[in-house]
């Protein structure tokens, strides 16, 4: 402990600033949003396909299918919002996505009769990509979009780390105690709130199993 108190004393900047950012972290693997990229780049190619028909769902589209597996004619998912007709080309890949899938996803409009065009990825575009793109009114959707809207959907988030459990636990227990011993009202409040916040992680938790069970499914043929 003497040690704890040296470092407190010979660098208190040091300390409060660590500190604080301790406590920063703590509640906000808590609270806030995380994407788990990783986990995205490991679905199948059908299974990134559901992950976007529940993300389309969930942003307020409705009659959303996917497409048959083999002959999709370049549309692996079909949607509407707004009286608009949407064709939806996604691509799970670990490399950039070219022109072929610009041309696909534009061959898609005709047959199916869409009044528009998205083809959506997990990776990024080439400049050739973006320019045909843009010449054929094809919306295109990047990673970084991606997982924006995956965030403001709250669908494939990163689960509360595990000592954030274990650091609220010790605090449940440390001011229960701390209460007991002096029966005095600041203890009981802070063990009520952080009791209140394990109850919150736990169903959190719960929330998260839920959104991000994603079953094994045909893979569509990409080659």
């Amino acid at each position: 402990m003497s040690f704890i108190y040296k470092i407190c004393l010979l660098y208190p900047y040091w300390f409060l600033k660590t500190l604080i950012h301790w406590i920063f972290q703590f509640y906000k693997n808590i609270f806030c949003l995380h994407i788990d990229e990783n986990k995205i780049d490991h679905l199948t190619g059908f299974e990134f396909e559901l992950l976007i028909q529940k993300l389309l769902i969930k942003s307020g589209y409705h009659s959303v299918k996917i497409t048959q597996a083999s002959g999709d004619y370049g549309i692996d998912l079909l949607a509407k919002k707004n009286q608009v007709s949407y064709g939806f080309q996604c691509k799970r890949y670990q490399k950039n996505i070219g022109v072929s899938a610009i041309q696909q996803a534009y061959g898609g409009i005709s047959y199916y009769h869409l009044d528009c065009a998205i083809v959506i990825t997990n990776s990024y575009f080439t400049e050739a990509a973006y320019q045909l793109a843009s010449v054929n009114d094809i919306i295109l959707i990047d990673r970084p979009k991606l997982l924006k809207m995956l965030k403001k959907a709250k669908l494939f988030s990163s689960q509360i780390p595990l000592y954030c459990y274990v650091v609220d636990l010790i605090i449940i227990c440390l001011f229960y105690y701390l209460h007991f011993q002096y029966q005095n009202l600041i203890y009981l409040s802070i063990f009520l709130i952080h009791l209140l916040l394990f109850i919150y992680m736990f169903f959190k938790t719960l929330r998260y199993k839920k959104y991000n069970q994603i079953k094994e499914y045909a893979i569509h043929d990409y080659q």
